[in-house]
């Protein structure tokens, strides 16, 4: 009698690392010895529920087995996403979206499986793989071509035609940008061949002009050719010069160009010889005749080439005068004629006067009884004979 009675109280249960998982809830956590409790799977995962018997201080009994949904909503996607591994993804789990081939991965990230069947946003996006650059295939690279294949990507069409100032032959050459960056044709099989393209022969500003030789002809579109001086003729300005065709058909000169004839020596002349061979230029003519108290046939000369140097040379036999006699001399005052046969100018030097169109002569500041001669210009034929 008199002893005291202990007070006892049931001792709480310990919650196994089974029910600890994400996938499960329960109320177990403050369960003690001789009670139950329940445990079932959270949202975002199916399986029974599973009663738990609290013997302490164990807990017993089988944790519920839980399996996560599937995701089916907000599923990586986009142009060029591949989300084929995020397929049969449940929650909790994540997965890798990728860019297909021929796409390029721009902020790739793993995506997560929610408890409410949806993905967790992706931030992957995918850039369509750019093609090189056509002009640096050689074959394309030639100024015949031009293309609209500048910044193409992967799955875009494009095509390479003639440049202006070609025509083309064949048909144009369509192409297609592939998924590893490189062009192929139609077939998508190779890049091939380009279009044949025929440039177009230049006949605007082509060298022309006397004295003038070149090699530009047949030249075509992009094509360069010489112009120089031919042989008589020299450079007053520039000097041989480059021309290019351009694609608008007109020759462009790479400098300035102006060429003149050369000029011959004047006739040396004897005593007795006068002429009007005085600074001509190549391929001219003038003549050489007798002056008064000599006698002999006017000889026409030309400036021509010899080798490599202009010089005045008789078109037939040279000029050759021979002294006259008095006898001879008064003869010319009364027949109208001079001892050569040449027909003799009427009325005093100073009443000179050409109405014939291309004439010139010599006779300015002639004195009385001094000879002069009477002939056609460059550029007019003569009729007869010069007139002395």
């Amino acid at each position: 009698s008199g002893r005291l009675v202990p007070s006892c109280a049931p001792m709480p249960c310990g919650v196994p690392r089974g029910l600890a998982e994400d996938a499960v809830v329960h109320r177990c956590g403050s369960v003690t010895h001789g009670l139950s409790c329940m445990a079932a799977c959270g949202k975002g995962y199916i399986g029974p529920p599973m009663e738990m018997q609290c013997d302490a201080p164990d807990l017993l009994g089988s944790p519920p087995v839980c399996e996560g949904m599937l995701c089916k909503m907000r599923m990586p996607s986009g142009i060029g996403v591949n989300a084929t591994d995020c397929i049969g993804t449940r929650t909790s789990e994540t997965c890798s979206p990728q860019c297909k081939f021929g796409f390029l991965e721009v902020n790739a990230s793993d995506v997560r499986c929610e408890n409410t069947g949806i993905f967790s946003e992706s931030t992957l996006a995918c850039s369509p793989q750019p093609c090189t650059d056509l002009s640096a295939h050689s074959a394309f690279s030639s100024a015949e071509y031009q293309h609209t294949c500048a910044g193409a990507v992967f799955g875009q069409s494009c095509a390479v035609m003639c440049a202006p100032g070609y025509d083309l032959i064949s048909d144009p050459k369509p192409l297609f940008c592939g998924a590893d960056g490189n062009f192929v044709d139609h077939s998508r099989a190779e890049l091939g061949s380009p279009p044949i393209c025929q440039g177009r022969n230049c006949t605007i500003n082509s060298p022309q002009g006397r004295g003038v030789v070149h090699d530009c002809e047949g030249t075509t579109t992009a094509q360069s050719c010489v112009a120089t001086v031919m042989p008589g003729y020299t450079f007053e300005l520039g000097g041989p010069t480059t021309l290019t065709c351009g694609s608008n058909g007109a020759f462009q000169w790479g400098a300035q160009m102006r060429v003149q004839p050369e000029v011959c020596e004047d006739l040396v002349a004897f005593e007795g010889i006068g002429h009007s061979c005085v600074n001509k230029s190549f391929g001219t003519f003038c003549w050489a005749y007798c002056e008064t108290g000599y006698m002999g046939s006017p000889a026409q000369y030309e400036c021509k080439l010899v080798k490599s140097s202009v010089v005045l040379m008789p078109m037939g036999d040279p000029i050759a005068c021979e002294e006259d006699d008095i006898s001879d001399a008064t003869s010319d005052a009364t027949d109208g004629t001079n001892s050569s046969g040449a027909r003799r100018l009427a009325g005093a030097c100073a009443d000179l006067s050409l109405d014939t169109v291309g004439a010139t002569h010599n006779c300015v500041d002639k004195a009385e009884g001094e000879t002069c001669i009477v002939e056609c210009m460059d550029g007019y034929t003569l009729v007869g004979d010069p007139s002395i």
